[in-house]
């Protein structure tokens, strides 16, 4: 089978050496345009403004508006997480410097026990974060409880055995586990007061 081509007559043949002379590239410029295509392409701060202007952002924007003074109380609740965050660090200050002045534990050490106490630290905020009134006021759930286990086990199994880590002797973990325990009473028993003081409890 043999295929055919039919040459355009409309197309004038230039040699490739030479190319289009000045005055017949002016002539198709005037007849057919510059050779681009028009930039029609949104400015990309506008097209992040479009996504904002729509029925369901503001359907949104309005019921932000509208809860936002009865039901969030965004300055109590700031204030609440300001105190939570730094009585946290109230902690694990207090244990990396008992570590570092009485244990006289080296830098990496210390880094292995800064890992730890963060770990155990979160999970005491974390049940006296989930309630409002008391720490027994309400059963945690048991997937909560088998997460905090989870989470307990692997930070002490890393650091006992010093996998990826230094590592520290069975009882400096045991006793920052002890510590984090009574911290979290503590902090429960401090923020009632505070919470009621900010009206969210």
């Amino acid at each position: 089978m043999g295929f055919t081509t039919r040459r355009n007559t409309n197309v004038k043949d230039f040699p490739v050496s030479t190319g289009l002379t000045s005055d017949e590239a002016r002539r198709r410029l005037e007849k057919f345009g510059p050779n681009a295509v028009p930039d029609t392409a949104l400015h990309p701060l506008r097209r992040a403004l479009t996504k904002f202007w729509a029925p369901v952002p503001w359907m949104l924007k309005a019921a932000i508006v509208l809860e936002m003074p009865n039901a969030w109380r965004i300055g109590a609740l700031t204030i609440a997480g300001v105190f939570m965050g730094v009585s946290e660090l109230v902690f694990c200050t207090g244990v990396l410097a008992f570590a570092k002045f009485r244990l006289e534990l080296g830098i990496e050490a210390l880094r292995t026990l800064a890992f730890v106490v963060i770990v155990f630290g979160n999970q005491a905020t974390t049940y006296t974060n989930r309630e409002r009134r008391r720490l027994g006021s309400a059963r945690p759930s048991l997937w909560l409880l088998g997460s905090s286990v989870v989470d307990v086990l692997i930070a002490s199994t890393l650091a006992i055995c010093g996998i990826a880590m230094t590592p520290l002797p069975l009882f400096v973990v045991g006793g920052i586990l002890v510590a984090a325990v009574v911290f979290g009473f503590i902090l429960d028993f401090a923020k009632v007061p505070v919470f009621n003081r900010l009206r969210i409890a």
